[in-house]
């Protein structure tokens, strides 16, 4: 499962309205290395904007849609859970939910727009 191109351009604007763009991984390893360190720990130990509310998203979307998101099409692509259950609200929910989680924790700025 993967944002389409247009989708994760309305997700990283999204980010960016809400002063998030700046609070992810610089690298690919880095967003890896979270990536692991959040699915073995189930908690987050590294604050990463993008990472979070792209699996926040991928999460609704399995629970919504199934299992069956997470197979690739007849091209041999990902699907964009946005487009194939016609959730584009999911996008700003999900920020909004990342940009709390980051405010209650002390990750983010609390005069960070919500």
């Amino acid at each position: 499962m993967q944002l389409c191109q247009p989708h994760f351009d309305e997700l990283a604007n999204a980010l960016k309205l809400r002063g998030l763009w700046q609070y992810q991984a610089a690298t690919q390893a880095e967003r890896e290395q979270m990536v692991e360190a959040i699915n073995e720990e189930g908690e987050v130990e590294h604050f990463d904007a993008l990472i979070m509310t792209q699996l926040a998203i991928y999460n609704e979307a399995v629970e919504v849609g199934g299992e069956g998101l997470l197979v690739v099409n007849e091209k041999g692509e990902s699907l964009c859970p946005i487009c194939e259950l016609k959730a584009v609200h999911w996008i700003n929910a999900a920020t909004d939910e990342v940009l709390r989680y980051g405010q209650e924790h002390g990750l983010v700025k609390r005069e960070t727009r919500q």
